[in-house]
């Protein structure tokens, strides 16, 4: 895999000593390891090691395989007292069975690729139990837009570190990939249909989707949106006129989801408005020039 690469996190780079490490990894228990530098690491997780070296923390830039991650794991050792605070994460649980926090990832490690991945799942995806305690999620994508379905399966694989299979439907692409953590990152699995239960963001979602909106809102749009030409035709003195002019759409059955969609439009400057009791419009000029910024039509 190559070596891995060491990036120091200082006040100002993303790292806050006040706010200090998520009370979830100080809390396990880890083997004192020791970078060939001198620095002592404190903390690991799947793809990240933090260290803390006389100055700064600094944190290990790796993507280990899963079976490989339970190396970090070993003998008790007591946190830094500087790296204590609050837990920003102190809502995501790990709901495998049995739970197994070495193999889940943690949200702190997640990003845009996750946003992203969110906005499918809450469009066209679902999860489904099999044996063992094994989740599989399962997104749909119309098979004439390769492009969505390659942007899932990388997702997908950022997120999960697992390669998606592909089964073809009549007129759709169902992305699909077994893990028994999908459940702790999309807590709003549960019996039945979307919009007939709540599947509002937990606070942990939603400090991801503040810090990555558009990831979403590509997820969503992608999912269950839509760029379209609406024609108007108006009678002027000088004859029939047609004007022409891009729009998007997004629809949805679920008022959490809706919501999710229209809040997260207002963050990034978008005007939108509801067109029927399910449908979502933009429309404004400077909005859709935002949209097809980020977005862009569908391929």
């Amino acid at each position: 895999m190559g070596r891995p690469a060491w990036r120091s996190l200082v006040p100002g780079e993303g790292f806050e000593p006040s706010r200090g490490f998520p009370q979830s990894i100080l809390n396990r228990s880890w083997l004192p390891l020791h970078h060939p530098g001198g620095a002592q690491i404190v903390a690991a997780t799947k793809t990240n090691a933090w260290m803390r070296t006389e100055n700064a923390c600094s944190i290990l830039i790796s993507r280990p395989r899963q079976h490989d991650c339970r190396r970090w794991h070993g003998a008790p050792m007591q946190p830094w007292p500087e790296f204590e605070g609050p837990d920003l994460w102190a809502d995501y649980e790990c709901r495998a069975t049995p739970p197994d926090v070495t193999a889940c990832s943690h949200p702190a490690e997640l990003g845009s690729e996750y946003a992203y991945l969110l906005g499918l799942y809450l469009g066209d995806g679902c999860l489904s139990l099999h044996a063992r305690h094994v989740w599989r999620l399962r997104i749909f994508q119309d098979a004439r837009y390769l492009t969505l379905v390659s942007d899932c399966v990388r997702a997908i694989r950022s997120v999960a570190d697992r390669n998606a299979g592909q089964f073809s439907r009549e007129g759709c692409t169902e992305i699909y990939c077994f893990w028994k953590h999908w459940a702790c990152l999309f807590p709003q699995q549960g019996p039945g249909r979307k919009h007939l239960r709540d599947v509002s963001l937990r606070d942990w979602q939603a400090r991801i989707v503040a810090a990555h909106p558009w990831a979403l809102l590509r997820g969503l749009v992608h999912s269950d949106g839509s760029r379209s030409i609406n024609r108007v035709r108006r009678q002027t003195l000088a004859g029939m006129k047609e004007y022409r002019y891009a729009r998007y759409f997004f629809t949805n059955e679920s008022a959490d989801i809706r919501a999710l969609f229209t809040d997260t439009c207002a963050s990034v400057g978008v005007q939108c408005r509801r067109m029927t009791r399910n449908d979502i419009s933009v429309a404004r000029r400077e909005s859709v020039r935002l949209m097809d910024e980020f977005i862009g039509p569908k391929s």
